[in-house]
């Protein structure tokens, strides 16, 4: 494994994506399928009282049944599985997944629980092929909106404990505050970085979706600096020449001279912004081509933390000129590391280890298929000139929420909107010619702090 590979893949786990071992995921399916078991009466299909998640989960299962294409692809990605992955077949999904809906997320050292029951059907050629059909994302996204409503209520507040598990346990606390230190290298406590009342039940939290869309305190508590300031690199304070940390992501990549349309299927992973920018779906006013500005510019991109802050933040001031809903993809990761595939066949993946698994180098792939959000900006740098920030979906945490308007001026740093029920990855498009220097020489792996100074067109000294 690369020394970027492993970096990466150490992130991933650290950040909440996957297991640390093979191990690990077992017993997570283990206690998923048993819990599953427990509440099978409840959940039945058979239920005349049966709610509206389950009511959605038996739709989803018969429209499988009901289509050729998918009830092949379903079959056969399980087939295709490794016998330890717990979930036995198609049927036993379906059981698992209605219990999923009904539940909040809880703490612990695996992924979000849907990519963590897919991700070795996901590992199949029969995965790929189902997962990138348009009439089942459709329906996909049917259940993630209603597991949506259910974790902005009340009831998903059973998780906001300090039992094993709780969000609350200490274990739990310190993956969240970890990142957040005084000058003495001191771990911040939640209080002094995000908004929350302690005293209070759920520590002020309405739901599990309000606690994973935390706000950061915007008064420093005595003794403790204020989490996340915008980052002004000195001799030049208020300078739009600066490009700020756009989300507290983990860097994955940054590619200068990207194409319009580039195999971005293939083991490099290179951007194609034709695709990432789907320019069919909408206008904005002045431009014929809406991609023409951006051949031959710079991507940077990076991904989220399950257990880190979820809003994201203005990397340039300017004026909001369009924001696109684009529909796509969840659960696809790019075919170059299916099994039998040569670029796979000439790596040192190892499809036992969870922690390598192929997901974390497809991550540019998704920028071309997944569900995400376009916002673009207008700088008030005309150097910079008109950019685009990208909220990129990653499995099941796909759902972007814009708090920002059309026409709206923002300032660098100022709040742009916020994923929901998790973290994702994130994607800045700079046009040809913007010739960016970044700050302290970033690396793949390397922390990027939501409204640091990360970047300018013009060198600063720092």
């Amino acid at each position: 494994m690369t020394t970027r590979l492993a970096k990466l893949s150490s992130r991933f786990v650290e950040g909440g994506w996957l297991p640390p071992t093979k191990e690990a995921h077992a017993a997570f399916l283990k206690k998923l399928i048993s819990d599953t078991d427990k509440h099978k009466e409840h959940l039945s299909f058979e239920r005349a009282d049966r709610d509206a998640i389950t009511t959605a989960v038996l739709e989803f299962r018969n429209f499988i049944i009901r289509d050729a294409d998918m009830f092949m692809g379903f079959n056969r990605m399980f087939e295709q599985s490794p016998d330890d992955t717990g979930i036995r077949n198609f049927d036993h999904f379906i059981q698992c997944l209605n219990y999923v809906l009904h539940n909040a997320p809880t703490f612990g050292h695996f992924g979000p629980p849907l990519y963590m029951i897919l991700f070795r059907a996901m590992d199949t050629q029969g995965g790929f092929t189902a997962f990138l059909a348009d009439k089942l994302n459709e329906r996909f996204k049917i259940l993630l909106n209603l597991w949506s409503q259910f974790l902005d209520s009340p009831a998903s507040t059973n998780v906001l404990n300090d039992e094993e598990g709780g969000w609350f346990h200490t274990d739990a606390v310190y993956a969240v505050t970890s990142d957040y230190t005084t000058a003495d290298g001191q771990v911040m406590p939640f209080d002094a970085i995000f908004q929350s009342d302690l005293s209070k039940p759920y520590w002020g939290f309405t739901s599990w979706d309000d606690y994973f869309n935390r706000e950061f305190v915007t008064e420093a508590k005595p003794g403790f600096p204020l989490p996340r300031p915008v980052g002004i690199p000195p001799p030049e304070p208020f300078s739009d020449d600066i490009i700020g940390g756009a989300c507290e992501s983990v860097l994955y990549n940054i590619q200068k001279d990207v194409k319009r349309n580039d195999a971005f299927w293939i083991k490099g992973e290179p951007y194609s912004l034709e695709h990432m920018l789907r320019p069919s779906l909408y206008t904005i006013l002045g431009y014929d081509d809406i991609v023409a500005p951006f051949v031959g510019g710079t991507v940077l991109q990076g991904f989220l933390q399950v257990t880190g802050y979820h809003r994201w933040a203005a990397p340039v001031s300017g004026r909001i000129v369009k924001i696109v809903d684009v529909p796509g993809t969840y659960f696809v990761q790019s075919p170059a590391w299916l099994p039998g595939e040569e670029a796979r066949e000439e790596s040192d993946l190892d499809p036992n280890d969870p922690a390598n698994h192929p997901y974390v180098r497809s991550l540019a792939f998704i920028t071309s298929l997944t569900a995400r959000q376009l916002i673009f900006i207008e700088s008030s740098n005309e150097r910079i000139g008109l950019m685009c920030f990208i909220a990129i979906g990653m499995t099941e945490v796909s759902s972007c929420q814009a708090t920002v308007r059309e026409g709206q001026m923002v300032q660098r740093g100022d709040e742009l909107g916020m994923f929901h029920f998790g973290g994702s990855s994130h994607a800045l498009i700079f046009r040809a010619g913007v010739d960016i220097i970044w700050f302290d020489d970033p690396q793949d792996g390397d922390l990027i702090k939501v409204r640091s100074a990360i970047g300018g067109v013009k060198k600063v000294p720092v």
